[in-house]
C-alpha cells in the first residue's frame, strides 16, 4: 500500500511539473540544477497542499 501511495505522489508531482511552463523552460534551457530542483520542489509541494485541501474540503 505504501508503494502505491508513493507512486501516486510521483505521478501527481510529474503532472504538476509538466503543467508548469516555468519549470519546463528551465529544463529546456539546461539551467542551474539547484535552481531547477528548488522550483520543482515548490511546484510539487503546492500540488500536494492543494490536493490535501481538496480532500479536507470534501470531507466536511
Amino acid at each position: 500500500m505504501e508503494k502505491d501511495f508513493e507512486n501516486f505522489i510521483a505521478k501527481r508531482c510529474e503532472s504538476a511539473l509538466l503543467e508548469s511552463d516555468e519549470y519546463l523552460l528551465l529544463e529546456k534551457e539546461d539551467s542551474d540544477p539547484a535552481m531547477t530542483q528548488g522550483l520543482a520542489e515548490i511546484i510539487c509541494y503546492k500540488k500536494g497542499f492543494s490536493d490535501a485541501m481538496k480532500i479536507i474540503k470534501n470531507n466536511n
